[in-house]
């Protein structure tokens, strides 16, 4: 049985060709492709720019027609970004030894090393990659987990999520005004889970018979990447286009979450990571996740009619990994009008053009206090017969009664769903 010592890429120091399991079937190469120039339109976006309206309005169009942005005047610093770039390529140069036992150390393993995907043993085939994971938070609960080797990893970790914590959210606030939501829309559950991903993608033999990276869409609310070299590549419009990176700057990419919430309006951007045999190519992705019982769905105000249904995160995740990140199946798995037939109606049950038929005139109408209490025993007993339901009036339930309650049902489906999931959620039972 192979042990991850043996499995890391970038152990392979004098491997002079493809080994077969990481060879791709010939529709998923990349072949020629590896070398498609930088695309010159991807949109990249002053952060720092006065004109925040305008600046919603570029982040806006970009999330709907490409999926992603680049950024910069971003407020994280040249020199955060430089060492957790530089502290990064140190420990993807350690020995395997090293980089295995420091990214074993949290008995959750919600902190770990690997190589290729975090589901290697069951994969059809492998991707050309090392890398480390774990949750981007700066507290002591999570910071006792994370490598200690290098020797100022945690110390450049902390002060480079902080500062990308601010830009993401900033981003977020501007993506919430965009879609016409409230600008703190995004805090809390929905953007509680952050993670680190340092990935490693050592020089490749033959780039164009593997890939770092699949096509695939994150499944995150959104993804900031910083990159110093090119491998990224988004399909856009039936093509492959490169992101060339820009000096200090991040990428941006709409996730399959912000997709779902917005109802479609932004949509996930499809993208890969294809090899070099030149140099290696180090990233640093941070993910803006939910909480494991946020529920997922389209906003409210967005309903045009709702084209994803809801789920918790927990349960999205489990689809997106079921589905390997497979669009087209996530598609049947989320999607209202394509997969959810116990909410769509068969062919034969849609209202079609009757959710327009007259008023009924005949339906029985019964008065509680009406002065023959057998007549109304027998109008009762009449409706049922035929009908199967009636109406009441005089029935003591009074109008102030009637109006308050209809009133506070519709302010409680109202309320934001955070506090409508938590207001419903507190019965132990």
């Amino acid at each position: 049985m192979e042990t991850l010592d043996q499995n890391l890429v970038s152990s392979w120091f004098d491997v002079q060709s493809v080994p077969q399991t990481f060879v791709h079937p010939p529709e998923k190469r990349p072949g020629n492709s590896i070398d498609v120039p930088p695309c010159k339109n991807i949109p990249v976006v002053d952060l720092g720019s006065r004109d925040r309206s305008h600046t919603i309005q570029q982040i806006s169009k970009a999330s709907q027609d490409f999926g992603f942005f680049q950024v910069f005047n971003h407020g994280v610093c040249k020199k955060l970004i430089d060492d957790i770039m530089s502290i990064s390529k140190e420990f993807h140069k350690m020995p395997r030894k090293d980089k295995i036992i420091e990214g074993s150390k949290d008995p959750s393993g919600r902190c770990k090393f690997y190589t290729s995907s975090e589901n290697y043993a069951n994969e059809e085939v492998h991707y050309w990659r090392d890398a480390l994971t774990h949750p981007a938070h700066s507290s002591e609960n999570y910071m006792q987990f994370l490598p200690q080797k290098p020797t100022q990893y945690r110390e450049v970790f902390k002060a480079y999520v902080d500062e990308v914590r601010n830009m993401g959210s900033m981003i977020l606030e501007m993506l919430a005004e965009g879609l016409g939501l409230s600008k703190e829309f995004f805090n809390g559950g929905l953007s509680e889970n952050p993670t680190l991903l340092s990935n490693h993608y050592p020089p490749c033999p033959d780039p164009t018979l593997t890939l770092g990276l699949t096509k695939h869409r994150d499944p995150s609310l959104i993804t900031i990447l910083l990159q110093d070299s090119e491998g990224l590549q988004v399909f856009k419009d039936g093509n492959w286009i490169g992101v060339e990176p820009i000096s200090s700057g991040f990428v941006v990419n709409i996730g399959y979450v912000m997709q779902m919430i917005s109802n479609s309006k932004f949509k996930g951007a499809d993208h890969r990571v294809v090899t070099n045999s030149r140099a290696a190519r180090t990233t640093i992705a941070y993910f803006i996740y939910p909480s494991n019982e946020t529920l997922i769905e389209p906003a409210n105000v967005l309903y045009n009619p709702p084209l994803y249904r809801s789920m918790k995160f927990t349960e999205f995740l489990q689809h997106f990994k079921s589905k390997a990140a497979n669009d087209e199946e996530m598609s049947k798995v989320l999607s209202l009008s394509i997969c959810a037939p116990n909410l769509r109606p068969t062919a034969g049950k849609w209202p079609g053009k009757d959710i327009d038929v007259p008023l009924c005139k005949n339906i029985p109408v019964v008065d509680l206090r009406g002065p023959d209490w057998s007549r109304t025993i027998e109008q009762i007993s009449e409706a049922i017969q035929e009908f199967g339901f009636f109406q009441v009036i005089n029935h003591g339930v009074s109008k102030k009664l009637i109006d308050d309650t209809m009133n506070v049902s519709k302010d409680f489906h109202a309320m934001p769903r955070k506090d409508k999931e938590t207001e419903s959620s507190k019965d132990p039972s």
